[in-house]
């Protein structure tokens, strides 16, 4: 949330931009609080227009300059990974797994990936979905997997080491984002490090981390029905076409390797340096 310092720092300001929420604030929380959100955004043009921003995606500079402020204060700055420390599992020995990973919240709609798995069950007896992560949506989510008899096929790990998260991931053969906007997908990268493709929504911040039928698929956006059957198709997709599934993965493992910290963090520096030594 943009806390409007441009308006009263004596020091210099930076803007770095993770995630404009707009309307999508009001799926994930009270809409006086979702209201509260959208007016303090409204404000980004007026007070800071003259402020250089550096957003994490071409979606959310695109927010930005939709927003009014102009192109050319607006740089890229990706986020980076910790390099997994082990060696992601041959596709092919890898079981009949769908891994989610990320915060637990309704505008993530993970029930949606738990009725996908659900119609995909009754032919693929073997399919498990693990869902890693924690958050409010938790009791909802373990309720509908029960309610829809996939109670022994859903594992909920909560938050975990990083180790544990990499050893799940590993043996996934298809990770699933099916959020309705993010200002990035940190997570899908960090599936991608370990081999793992990732089918994800074609919105905002997902379609610049997923490259559509090199690292993963794009699903196109949709009421919640259609979107399921969508999701349906693509994890289907891939778990029938070993040879397709096997030549994400590793394209998925090249494009990881493009973020990283340490370049993060001197791109930072010198947005830093240079926003400190101007007139």
């Amino acid at each position: 949330m943009p806390f409007c310092s441009r308006a009263y720092s004596a020091a210099p300001v930076l803007a770095v931009t993770h995630h404009l929420f707009g309307r999508s604030a009001f799926l994930q929380v009270a809409w006086p609080i979702a209201a509260g959100v959208v007016a303090i955004e409204a404000l980004l043009p007026r007070v800071y227009r003259d402020v250089p921003f550096l957003a994490v995606s071409e979606s959310s500079r695109r927010d930005l300059i939709e927003r009014g402020i102009p192109g050319e204060h607006v740089d890229l700055l990706y986020n980076g990974i910790v390099p997994p420390a082990r060696e992601p599992t041959p596709v092919s020995e890898r079981p009949l797994r769908v891994a989610y990973l990320g915060r637990l919240e309704r505008y993530k709609r993970i029930d949606l990936l738990v009725r996908a798995c659900a119609q995909l069950s009754g032919r693929r007896p073997d399919l498990e979905l693990v869902v890693v992560g924690r958050g409010a949506e938790r009791p909802r989510l373990e309720a509908l997997a029960a309610e829809l008899g996939m109670g022994a096929r859903v594992r909920f790990t909560g938050f975990v080491s990083d180790e544990e998260r990499d050893t799940l991931l590993a043996g996934a053969r298809v990770a699933v984002c099916p959020s309705v906007k993010e200002g990035w997908g940190l997570t899908v990268i960090e599936c991608n490090a370990l081999g793992v493709p990732v089918i994800a929504t074609d919105a905002p911040g997902l379609r610049d981390a997923v490259r559509h039928d090199e690292t993963g698929l794009l699903v196109a956006d949709g009421p919640s029905r259609g979107f399921t059957e969508r999701l349906v198709g693509a994890i289907d997709a891939l778990l029938d076409d070993p040879d397709r599934l096997a030549r994400l993965a590793t394209a998925a493992r090249t494009w990881a390797q493009r973020f990283d910290w340490d370049a993060s963090a001197e791109r930072m520096a010198q947005a830093l340096r240079k926003r400190a030594t101007a007139p």
